[in-house]
């Protein structure tokens, strides 16, 4: 606890510049409806700090609140509707993001086509094996679903036309990125 709040001291994987882009396009966000986190400067005006341990930490405003509920059908619709917004929110920011930064069809493609290949390795495993357990036969009995819907996911995305906009991939989202105070909602 600090005389400005609570904070969050945390490890932070990445580079100054990465830090500094985040910590802009956060308070951007921010601003502009969608509650979020947000990360503080050092006294030197910097986004990240470097530890004793040479290692890098970002500091944070501690987000107050009750996180998601998964068996509460109302949380769960909050947190996808609040989400939802985040992504149109973040579609309209002027920040300009380095390449390292974005996400693009391209890549959403590579990765439905990596997982289609991993598919298909599990299936050739499980075929070359000789004594399976209840969840290798259960795979194996859907086997042939997945990798239709899969077929089907990738062929979807290469029809779809899509604005070369360029947008933040934000990572891992679950229960926990979101927080209830109230009736309002903040996402950590």
């Amino acid at each position: 606890k600090t005389s400005e709040g609570k904070k969050i001291l945390a490890p932070f994987r990445g580079h100054m510049e990465r830090a500094g882009i985040l910590k802009q396009y956060l308070s951007w966000i921010n601003e502009n409806g969608y509650p979020i986190e947000q990360i503080c400067e050092t006294k030197d005006g910097m986004p990240l700090s470097k530890g004793e341990d040479e290692h890098f930490y970002v500091l944070k405003d501690e987000a107050e609140g009750e996180e998601c509920d998964v068996k509460n059908r109302w949380n769960m619709i909050g947190a996808m509707k609040s989400l939802a917004y985040f992504h149109k929110v973040s579609l309209q920011t002027p920040i300009d993001l380095p390449s390292y930064m974005v996400s693009g069809k391209e890549d959403v493609l590579e990765q439905y086509e990596k997982r289609k290949r991993e598919l298909l390795k599990v299936r050739n495993y499980l075929k070359a094996k000789k004594k399976k357990n209840d969840f290798e036969r259960m795979f194996q009995s859907c086997y042939a679903k997945y990798m239709e819907e899969a077929t089907e996911s990738i062929l979807f995305l290469s029809g779809l036309e899509i604005p070369q906009k360029v947008c933040l991939c934000h990572g891992m989202c679950s229960q926990h990125s979101f927080l209830f105070v109230g009736n309002a909602q903040r996402n950590a």
